[in-house]
């Protein structure tokens, strides 16, 4: 995370919401947790069904590709 820090937009961001609602419906019905909202300095311990979520935008690649991914930086299309 400190490789990127200052590249992860802030937990309020649209594109940061947008990208934790999925994950939540994504993690939830498959009985593997819930996500968490949470700043990355925040220093709480988290807990083995908690899922921290965090939007990079950076040109990097993803650690896995969905359907509609973006093929820009994310501050393109929320506005």
């Amino acid at each position: 995370m400190s490789e990127y820090g200052k590249f992860i937009l802030p937990i309020n961001h649209k594109a940061t919401r947008w990208v934790q609602v999925i994950a939540e419906k994504l993690i939830s019905k498959n009985g593997l947790g819930h996500v968490v909202t949470r700043e990355t300095t925040s220093g709480d311990d988290q807990k083995p069904d908690e899922w921290l979520v965090y939007v990079v935008n950076q040109d990097i690649k993803n650690a896995f590709v969905m359907p509609g991914t973006f093929d820009q930086p994310v501050n393109q299309h929320f506005h």
